[in-house]
């Protein structure tokens, strides 16, 4: 009888004795069908999973954005006010004239 040979790089037991444990043999394998019978249901966890991560992180980032244009739109309108204040102040001081006070207007616009 052939001494059957091993496919794996190490060295390998298995020529010597092929019943060693744990070590690949070419005879076939029973597959365990029960265990795919919840496969189904287990797809349908993941993918509800997925949505549910899915519209957390969008509510986050809609969260997070209506945050930062409040911030903005809050210090656009400090900028606008000081601008105000400080056209006011020139104007009661008199260093501006209704000349210059149209051509900021109009900048303004």
């Amino acid at each position: 009888m052939a001494a059957l040979r091993c496919s794996c790089l190490a060295l390998c037991l298995q020529e010597r004795d092929p019943a060693v444990l744990g070590h690949p043999t070419a005879e076939m394998v029973a597959f365990n069908w029960k265990a795919l019978e919840n496969f189904p249901l287990l797809m349908y966890i993941l993918a509800a999973k997925t949505l549910i991560l899915c519209l957390a992180f969008a509510g986050v980032k809609m969260y997070q954005s209506k945050k930062i244009e409040e911030k903005l739109k809050r210090e656009r309108e400090e900028k606008l006010k000081a601008e105000a204040e400080k056209k006011d102040e020139f104007l009661t001081l008199g260093f501006l004239s209704q000349e210059d006070e149209a051509s900021l207007e109009k900048e303004e616009v």
